[in-house]
């Protein structure tokens, strides 16, 4: 039980600096946002990165990732939309404009990596932020005390069972709610999932460049999400260094790290 309180409190405040925004950061937006507006997208560009320097909340990566699209670089807009749903999958705006742009992009990979349950588990942990599943951690702990007070000290044999009963099931449900909490928690801090960035690139069956067709796995283009292989990474004779990354459950390739950046 101990734990649980002090995953819940950990999770809340490892999360609260995303909402400070100081006043510098403030009048860089106000710039950027009035840029944007009036379509100097170059401008608004340059304040919004400079804005989010320190650290950004959803919103400003949601704007960065428009001002990418504006000036068609797709990969880029790609790549800060989902950072904004990283850190916060409930961003309807960003969620929308991520499909819509990805109708634009050349490349159709399913985006279905991993096994029906890590998927299932992903997809449920998406409905809330860490910080909505961590409250609602909070709220169902206060419950389960209640009920708990109820069997242990209330005279009334019904209220006894509701109790005894009622907080088997809350307790439940707590680690339920704790284990989504953390899930969120580790994906917004995970960086193994990553995005093409240059109009487009021969992946290769080596970590180096092709040097024949046979070693040319597949072209992809910007925009084109992928999973990286953090444990098996190395550089070439000429110093790039080369990841092999997932494209989904049946592609594993190398592609050179400037071609993509993490989300």
């Amino acid at each position: 039980m101990k734990f649980l309180v002090t995953a819940i409190l950990y999770i809340l405040a490892s999360f609260s600096a995303f909402s400070i925004t100081n006043d510098s950061e403030s009048a860089l937006i106000s710039k950027a946002d009035s840029a944007y507006n009036s379509d100097n997208y170059e401008s608004a560009l340059n304040l919004y990165l400079q804005a989010a320097q320190n650290g950004a909340d959803d919103n400003l990566l949601y704007n960065i990732g428009n001002t990418y699209y504006r000036l068609n670089q797709l990969g880029k807009a790609v790549l800060y939309y989902e950072r904004a749903l990283k850190l916060n999958p409930t961003n309807s705006d960003a969620k929308l404009n991520l499909e819509f742009v990805n109708t634009k992009t050349i490349d159709e990979i399913s985006d279905n990596r991993g096994s029906f349950i890590s998927n299932t588990i992903s997809d449920i942990a998406k409905w809330f932020t860490a910080n909505t599943w961590a409250v609602i951690s909070l709220i169902i702990f206060i419950f389960l005390l209640l009920a708990i007070a109820a069997y242990l000290f209330s005279g009334n044999i019904m209220l006894k069972k509701t109790g005894f009963f009622g907080g088997l099931i809350l307790f439940f449900i707590l680690i339920i709610t704790v284990s989504l909490a953390l899930y969120s928690a580790f994906m917004v801090k995970s960086h193994d999932d990553a995005v093409i960035v240059s109009p487009s690139t021969i992946l290769s069956t080596k970590p180096r460049a092709p040097q024949t067709r046979d070693e040319e796995a597949m072209l992809l283009h910007e925009g084109t999400k992928m999973v990286i292989l953090d444990s098996i990474n190395t550089w070439d004779a000429n110093g790039n260094k080369w990841y092999e990354v997932a494209i989904d459950n049946n592609h594993r390739a190398w592609i050179k790290d400037t071609d993509i950046e993490r989300i």
